[in-house]
């Protein structure tokens, strides 16, 4: 009859490798398929599988790096893969490798980084533009009377901000009296703001007093045509922007429709392959480590472990799967009657 045949992989120190060899050869109950031997072969035999690692590395991280992007956008949030492609068996199912292998890593990546550019552009266009409204806004009580406070000659006009008791201070300060003009512009509940005019010369007097009562400074906006025409020209850009956001948040949900559920099996889908990869090759990432493989009868595999172990101390025995396309030797046993006899 033909035996079942196991396939192992034998795991031993460096140091023992010609007489875990030697045990092997004289135990004739393995058929020896591979052994590594030298740091030649080392590099020959297991170079495909470090590229094979590295590959699957680089296409989880364009896909993870798609993903973020995808979820934020896709209008299918359930879990695609939870009850019918566990990671586990994704990479065994021939259908799903196919299919796939036919999402480009890379074109997905870069098109969800494209976007995510254009997007973040378009936010922080958003951004500047409300800063920019904000800034005008703190002017919106001058009206037209920036315009002209700009265009006196031989003064330099700054504008400041005092908070608490810092306001009357100032204004009772001799240098306020004595070397410039300041003018109360506006009041609030724990504010002043004040327009400060001097002489060009004087220019450091107000520099001077706002650093020695921590007036914060405010730059005016440059509105030729007054403050309340710049906050109009702003609404109507922030207006642009919102309807370009909205095109971009629509493209951004046709991608994730389209590619969305495609990324989550293509990155299950690798990082099976990965696990699997890492599993073949776990017991052959050192030099310090001699590993061989090969085939023992199903039936015979306790014993044999139990043997190596004695026989040879410090070396290993353990099951895993055969590579792929590789056929298992054959071995017949015979019953004591059907056993052929000499003449």
């Amino acid at each position: 009859m033909i035996d079942r045949m196991e396939h192992v992989a034998v795991l031993a120190p460096a140091a023992l490798r010609d007489r875990a060899l030697a045990w092997l050869h004289g135990a004739r109950e393995i058929h020896l398929a591979a052994f590594a031997s030298t740091p030649e072969e080392w590099q020959t035999r297991f170079q495909p599988v470090v590229e094979d690692s590295s590959a699957c590395e680089a296409a989880i991280a364009r896909l993870q790096s798609a993903q973020s992007l995808l979820n934020d956008y896709r209008t299918d949030k359930g879990d695609f893969l939870t009850g019918f492609f566990p990671v586990k068996i994704v990479a065994g199912l021939p259908e799903i490798a196919a299919a796939v292998k036919a999402v480009d890593p890379v074109w997905l990546s870069q098109e969800c980084s494209r976007l995510r550019a254009v997007l973040e552009s378009s936010s922080d266009r958003r951004n500047a533009l409300l800063a920019e409204r904000e800034r005008l806004e703190e002017f919106a009580f001058l009206g037209e009377l920036l315009p002209k406070m700009g265009k006196l000659k031989n003064f330099v006009v700054r504008f400041a901000i005092a908070s608490g008791d810092a306001g009357a201070l100032f204004l009772n300060d001799d240098r306020v009296s004595g070397e410039i003009g300041a003018i109360l512009l506006k009041q609030d509940k724990n504010t002043k703001t004040f327009a400060l005019v001097s002489l060009v010369a004087k220019a450091e007097v107000s520099s001077a007093l706002m650093a020695d009562y921590a007036l914060r400074e405010i730059v005016p906006p440059s509105a030729a045509n007054g403050v309340d025409a710049e906050i109009a020209r702003v609404n109507a850009s922030l207006a642009e922007q919102a309807k370009e956001a909205e095109a971009l948040k629509s493209e951004a949900a046709r991608l994730a429709l389209a590619w969305a559920k495609k990324c989550d099996l293509a990155l299950s889908y690798y990082e099976s392959e990965r696990t699997r990869i890492q599993q073949s090759a776990c017991s052959n990432q050192s030099r310090n480590l001699f590993t061989a493989r090969g085939y023992v009868k199903a039936e015979s595999l306790a014993a044999f472990k139990t043997k190596l172990e004695a026989g040879c101390p410090g070396a290993a025995l353990t099951t895993c799967p055969a590579p792929e396309g590789e056929e298992p030797p054959v071995n017949l046993s015979w019953h004591d009657f059907f056993r052929p006899r000499g003449f």
